[in-house]
């Protein structure tokens, strides 16, 4: 009778063993965390933002020329950002010599070169500003006219695309030559700018 005691308990043990293993089989993740872009089988795929990446503009330097081409031009840096253009050239000229350099209208490059258009209160019309900074000052209206024309022409011609090749055309607002009625001074229509081209009865 022992013995079938024993053997029960026994046989009773393996039961309870087996039970175990079948509920404790292999376990089964119970949520699966997928990111943005994971297939079915698990793999991820890469994504790509539809929102544009944002462009950082580095800052480059141009050179500022000032001065006349008979006394020689000081040089001056001009940081700036993107696309250079003239009018960048010419603002910064105007910022450095608080002079009014005022464009009456965007320059125009063509074929024949660079046109440049004051407007009718700039500085080489209406005279230096008051006052004036000590580097920059000027004590004659035609000494004050030729700087700001060579030193925009020079400018110009050393920075722009192919600029050295850069023909610069002077005009009224209304696309004459460019006259200075306070200096009796008219530039031909049919030449780029040069100060000594000027029709002046009083200037060799």
């Amino acid at each position: 009778m022992k013995k079938y005691w024993k053997t029960g308990i026994v046989l009773l043990s393996i039961a309870a063993c087996m039970a175990m293993v079948a509920g404790c089989g292999t376990p089964e993740t119970a949520s699966t965390t997928r990111t943005p872009g994971s297939q079915s089988d698990g793999s991820i795929t890469s994504t790509v933002s539809s929102q544009p990446t944002g462009q950082v503009l580095q800052k480059q330097t141009a050179t500022l020329s000032i001065g006349t081409k008979g006394s020689g031009f000081g040089e001056y840096p001009l940081e700036y950002e993107g696309e250079l253009t003239p009018e960048i050239l010419i603002k910064g000229m105007e910022d450095l010599t608080n002079w009014n350099l005022e464009l009456a209208k965007p320059a125009v490059i063509d074929s024949d070169g660079i046109k440049i258009c004051f407007t009718e209160d700039s500085t080489i019309f209406v005279g230096p500003p008051d006052p004036q900074k000590e580097e920059f000052h000027m004590f004659a209206a035609d000494q004050l006219a030729e700087t700001v024309l060579d030193s925009v022409q020079k400018t110009l011609q050393a920075n722009l695309p192919n600029g050295s090749n850069l023909a610069v055309w002077y005009q009224m607002a209304d696309g004459r030559p460019l006259s200075l009625s306070n200096l009796e001074m008219t530039w031909p229509a049919d030449q780029p700018y040069e100060w000594s081209l000027a029709d002046h009865p009083n200037y060799e």
